[in-house]
């Protein structure tokens, strides 16, 4: 019996572009309202602020790349956007949604909802369509016209697939951890992220994480010569109670 370690979990890891976040007098004065009565340091009240400013970017960047219904006329049938960590079919956020216990992560989760009609049934009902219009002796339809038409019959009748991908930005270390491998998927949010936060990713390996983390160079090096070992039990007829008894 051979026994092989697989990841349970694979991520993707980016470092978004730096980008200077602008602190407007409106951060300022929400920063010192909320601080009034309270002994606060002007450098308080500038960290209060930049959190403010933050939480307004990121509600606002959220909210203006919300997920929306898929259109039946759309080619191809998909959608895509972001919704709330805690319920995909939420497209709200909380005003204070980042600033709960000073964290410097944002959870996102991106939802793509899409529509297959199998080629298959659409040429079948195509050409229940053909002999019906045939047989009535009406005019001609071109079969790309009744293709079209059948397509989109076939589509309202469907229910939409939905995908949901979770993703991680950790502020402190300026990392966006995406939990998948597609190629696809990863595209697709490269360019909503990018949309959203006007901030250009960059895909990294780990090598590029752990040095970035502190890691020596050499202690990097030595983990990426390292070799899978595949585990064996060496004697297979064995049942498996007998050595639990040993």
């Amino acid at each position: 019996m051979k026994m092989i370690a697989k990841p349970a979990v694979s991520y993707v890891r980016y470092v978004p572009s730096q980008r200077e976040l602008t602190v407007d007098e409106l951060s300022n004065q929400q920063a010192r309202e909320q601080l009034q009565g309270q002994a606060s340091t002007d450098e308080q009240v500038e960290l209060r602020a930049h959190n403010i400013a933050l939480n307004r970017f990121i509600r606002e960047g959220l909210s203006s790349h919300a997920f929306t219904e898929v259109r039946m006329e759309a080619d191809p049938p998909v959608s895509t956007g972001w919704v709330r960590i805690d319920d995909p079919f939420e497209v709200q956020w909380a005003e204070d949604e980042w600033l709960l216990n000073n964290r410097h992560q944002i959870d996102l989760l991106m939802r793509t909802d899409s529509i297959q009609v199998p080629a298959a049934m659409v040429r079948e009902h195509v050409e229940v369509k053909l002999r019906e219009a045939a047989d009535q002796g009406g005019p001609k339809r071109k079969q790309r016209e009744i293709k079209d038409l059948v397509t989109m019959q076939l589509r309202r009748r469907s229910l939409p697939k939905m995908q949901l991908i979770e993703a991680i930005w950790d502020l402190s270390t300026n990392e966006v951890r995406v939990h998948t491998t597609s190629k696809t998927v990863l595209e697709r949010f490269e360019e909503l992220f990018n949309e959203t936060f006007d901030c250009a990713l960059q895909r990294v390996g780990h090598s590029v994480m752990l040095q970035g983390r502190g890691w020596a160079p050499e202690l990097v090096d030595s983990l990426n010569r390292c070799v899978a070992v595949d585990f064996h039990l060496h004697d297979a007829s064995t049942d498996v109670s007998d050595h639990a008894e040993g």
